[in-house]
């Protein structure tokens, strides 16, 4: 699968994730769900996980519906999912206020609150995902407005 990530005018960018079989899933997205879904994608690459946001959406599921409360949802967050949310969301957390140095154990303790299954992390991963996180979330602040950053899911 194919994710696009194109930087507009107003900061209104555009999330857009073209499947093998040629169809397009899109919307909307802030400056700050952009580096969400990068970190949604070093975090699945890296890991590796294939049943979370973007393997969600590579299976079919619409990018909008992620957006709704979960009664109306037509479909389950995966284990890989919840782990990866979470993951990804303390990620974008240290993005913008700075190095936790006890990520670890706090994401250990969040995941066991959380009650998701817990997949092996370790220090050694985690500047992994940070090194390719930096690195992408740099290639998209200098970007051009009205260009795009493709990156190959598989």
């Amino acid at each position: 699968m194919e994710i696009l990530f194109t930087k507009n005018f107003n900061g209104d960018h555009i999330l857009s994730c073209k499947r093998e079989d040629g169809s397009v899933s899109w919307k909307h997205v802030s400056s700050f769900f952009i580096i969400h879904d990068l970190c949604h994608f070093v975090v699945e690459t890296l890991m590796p996980l294939k049943n979370a946001f973007y393997g969600m959406v590579a299976a079919g599921t619409d990018i909008s519906e992620f957006d709704l409360p979960k009664a109306q949802r037509n479909f389950q967050l995966t284990e890989e999912a919840l782990f990866a949310e979470q993951l990804v969301n303390m990620l974008t957390i240290e993005f913008a206020q700075g190095k936790m140095e006890n990520f670890i154990e706090i994401f250990t303790s969040i995941n066991d609150v959380e009650g998701s299954k817990a997949l092996p992390i370790d220090e050694l991963k985690m500047e992994k995902i940070r090194n390719l996180a930096n690195q992408l979330i740099q290639k998209w602040n200098l970007l051009q407005e009205g260009k795009t950053m493709t990156l190959s899911y598989k």
